[in-house]
């Protein structure tokens, strides 16, 4: 086994591990719930079983045809023809294969290739030239194989899919030229490593690892999800990728000959001796086929454009979507700046005139004072011992600190009756509607607590609660003996 040879190593691995498929032909199995066992009958039942479960998986997936959010290229794509010698070329890399029920084996191919290559170069130029695919090259043989020993269940066998020999110097010719348009012109995206010529997946794991690891130095921490597309091939929508072929500057006989070569496909299965009939597949792209591959990294292409705030790598069908973060030291003592838009609720405005009040008070030596407030929200929170609000805990401090007998608060809706009041709240709510810019030095800590007391002053919803039948409701706070008696009593004005 060569070391550098990943590929083969695996192969190797699998069998030492006993995980090689089950080579012992398929007998029988249970569909809908029926055990059939003829062979013709298996190999109907499985062809028209495989061709369902895709079709299933498609019609539950969402629709997202980002093709108007890609830039369209200004390039244009081309076909060029084939000579004999390059039919020959590609012939030559051709394994001697025998399986599948092909009319013609890689192996009768390449012995015939000196007397067939003229006119197969014929055929080919005939296609590219009038944008049509001949209909027996579109034809897929599956051979179906256990994932699981002595299975009889179809879910758990996997289709082989083989393709004409004979196609297959079509597909390398048009797989060729596209290939090298794609990169030629840098159309495909850079965080796609599959099926592309100086990338593997070793490549793509040394990326996405060594991204890691410089996060993991700087003391950061990252998030990867890993994601696998269930039948990715199989389940493309081909208008979908044509619309995206025309965009990338496929258009023209071009664009006509992918469309027919994706259209009017057929499948049939093989089991033992037995062969299916022929059914079409409505949609995805062959499995098996050289040129597939290359259609699917354009179909997946503008992937990029459906994520926001994240990374994402690329490898086929496979996908990692990665997020890194920063970690923050949250007891940093140093000062920030913090531009914060700010837009007071009405508890705050009254809370914020109890406490103007209480200065006054305070400054102007009162010792028995009276406010009266329409918000029940406030009152409530100046009942409580403790509280992380800031202006609720200046009350207190106030009410410590000044020589103040005692402190009642007089809960009444919307003050009626009392002189002032009315100009002292339409002055309220025009300040607490207006947003401001307030600019503050903290620590991280300080405006994390900040931000809590912000969201802990909304009492829409208690207000909301209350509107009904605020006029019925009344509280008393109870008197709380403190180094100074202080209290708080509630009336409601007589009607």
């Amino acid at each position: 086994m060569s070391e550098n040879n990943a590929k083969e190593m695996w192969k190797h691995l699998k069998q030492a591990a006993c995980l090689a498929e089950d080579n012992d032909g398929i007998k029988k199995v249970v569909i809908d719930g029926v055990l059939v066992e003829n062979d013709t009958e298996v190999a109907n039942k499985l062809n028209l079983f495989f061709i369902n479960s895709v079709i299933e998986i498609n019609r539950n997936i969402p629709c997202f045809d980002l093709v108007m959010n890609s830039s369209q290229t200004n390039c244009s794509f081309k076909f060029s023809y084939i000579t004999t010698a390059e039919v020959i070329n590609i012939i030559k890399t051709f394994k001697y294969k025998i399986g599948g029920r092909k009319l013609l084996s890689d192996g009768v191919l390449k012995d015939s290739i000196e007397y067939l290559g003229y006119f197969y170069a014929l055929i080919i130029n005939d296609s590219v030239e009038s944008g049509i695919v001949p209909e027996r090259w579109k034809t897929s043989t599956v051979v179906p194989v256990k994932k699981v020993k002595k299975t009889i269940q179809p879910e758990e066998l996997r289709p082989i899919n083989t393709l004409p020999s004979d196609a297959k110097i079509l597909e390398v010719h048009v797989k060729n030229q596209l290939m090298m348009y794609l990169e030629e012109n840098k159309i495909l995206v850079q965080q796609q490593s599959g099926f592309r010529e100086k990338h593997s997946c070793e490549t793509a794991l040394n990326l996405v690892i060594a991204d890691w690891k410089e996060e993991l130095n700087n003391k950061n921490v990252v998030v990867s999800v890993f994601l696998d597309l269930k039948r990715a091939f199989e389940t493309v929508d081909r208008d979908i990728l044509l619309k995206k072929l025309q965009r990338i500057g496929i258009t023209g006989t071009e664009l006509e000959w992918f469309s027919s070569y994706l259209k009017q496909r057929r499948q049939r299965t093989v089991i033992n001796t037995a062969i299916s009939e022929e059914l079409e597949v409505p949609i995805g792209l062959p499995q098996g086929s050289v040129l597939a591959p290359i259609l699917f990294l354009i179909y997946i292409n503008d992937i990029v454009n459906a994520v926001e705030g994240c990374e994402i790598r690329l490898f086929a069908d496979d996908a990692l979507i990665m997020i890194r973060c920063g970690v923050y030291n949250y007891t940093d003592k140093r000062e920030y700046t913090f531009k914060i838009n700010f837009c007071a609720s009405s508890t705050y405005g009254e809370s914020t005139a109890i406490v103007k009040a209480l200065q006054i008070a305070k400054e102007t030596d009162y010792n028995k004072i009276l406010i009266f407030t329409d918000s029940l929200s406030a009152c409530k929170l100046l009942a409580k011992d403790k509280t992380k609000n800031h202006l609720i805990a200046e009350c207190h401090k106030l009410i410590q600190e000044a020589d103040f007998y005692n402190v009642t608060i007089i809960w009444t809706p919307s003050h009626v009756g009392i002189s002032g009041n009315e100009i002292a709240d339409s002055l309220a709510k025009t300040a607490v509607n207006c947003d401001n810019t307030l600019e503050s030095k903290l620590t991280i800590e300080e405006a994390l607590t900040s931000i809590r007391n912000s969201i802990h002053n909304k009492w829409y919803e208690e207000f909301l609660a209350f509107s009904n039948n605020k006029h019925n409701l009344f509280a008393q706070i109870c008197t709380q003996k403190r180094k100074k008696t202080w209290f708080f009593k509630f009336k409601i004005n007589p009607k």
